[in-house]
C-alpha cells in the first residue's frame, strides 16, 4: 500500500520541475515489487519489462543494485537511448516529529523572503504546497516544498543555498513540512539517491524509516 501511494505521488500532474514522466519504474519492497511501465511504450517491450519485474526478486536490503538492471536498459535502448536513471530509497516519517524552531511555512503573504535563491517556488506556488524555509536576515535559504502528490500522499523536495549548507536547516524544515502534509490529511513520504550523503543524513536525524527503492529510467 505505501508503495502503491508514493508511485501514486510521484507520477501526479503537481510536479514543480516538468520532467516527463519515466519509461519504466521498478519499486523494491520487502513484501514485493512493483512496476509502472509508460503506455506510450510498444507493447513488445511493455510485456518483456514487466515479464522481467515479475521475476525481480524479493529482497530484504535495498542497496545492491536489481540483478536485471542491465536487461531493464537494453529493452528500453532498443527504442531510444536512456536519458537518466535514478535508484534511491523511500522513506516514512515516525509518528512523532521532532520541534522545528528554525523553520516557519511559508504563506501567501510571506513570499517576499524567497526571490533571492528561489523565485521557482514563487512561480510554482501553487502547485507545490505546502512550503516551509529556514530563513537568515529575512532571506530563506532553505526550502522544503512538495514537487509531487496526490490527495493522500505528498513527497518532499529539499533544497539549500550554497551559502547555507552544512548548517543543520533540513532537519528543521523537513520535520515541519512532513507535519503541515499531515495537518492537510496526506501521508509525507522522503527520498533521495544512494549517493546523496546529506539527504540520507537528514533521513537518518529525523529516524525516517525506510521501506522500499525506486528505480527507474528515462
Amino acid at each position: 500500500e505505501l508503495a502503491d501511494l508514493h508511485l501514486d505521488a510521484l507520477e501526479g500532474d503537481r510536479s514543480a520541475s516538468g520532467d516527463k514522466a519515466p519509461r519504466f519504474r521498478l519499486f523494491r519492497t520487502t513484501a514485493g515489487n512493483l512496476c509502472r511501465i509508460c503506455p506510450d511504450l510498444a507493447a513488445d517491450q511493455a510485456a518483456e519489462l514487466a515479464a522481467l519485474a515479475a521475476a525481480e526478486p524479493v529482497v530484504e536490503s535495498f542497496e545492491g543494485t536489481p540483478p536485471t538492471i542491465d536487461a531493464y536498459r537494453a529493452i528500453l535502448a532498443r527504442s531510444a537511448p536512456i536519458t537518466r536513471e535514478y535508484r534511491g530509497p523511500a522513506f516514512i516519517f515516525p509518528a512523532e516529529l521532532p520541534d522545528a524552531p528554525r523553520a516557519v511555512v511559508v504563506s501567501v503573504e510571506d513570499r517576499s523572503s524567497l526571490p533571492q535563491h528561489f523565485d521557482w517556488a514563487i512561480q510554482e506556488w501553487d502547485d507545490i504546497q505546502p512550503v516551509t524555509v529556514a530563513i537568515e536576515d529575512g532571506v530563506a535559504v532553505s526550502i522544503c516544498h512538495t514537487p509531487a502528490a496526490t490527495d493522500l500522499a505528498a513527497e518532499a523536495g529539499v533544497f539549500t543555498a550554497e551559502v547555507a549548507r552544512g548548517r543543520g536547516y533540513a532537519v528543521d524544515f523537513v520535520a515541519l513540512w512532513a507535519r503541515a502534509v499531515r495537518e492537510a490529511g496526506r501521508l509525507p513520504m522522503y527520498g533521495t539517491t544512494w549517493e546523496n550523503s546529506a539527504s540520507r543524513s537528514v533521513a537518518r536525524k529525523l529516524e525516517l524509516t525506510i521501506y522500499g527503492e525506486d528505480f527507474h529510467l528515462l
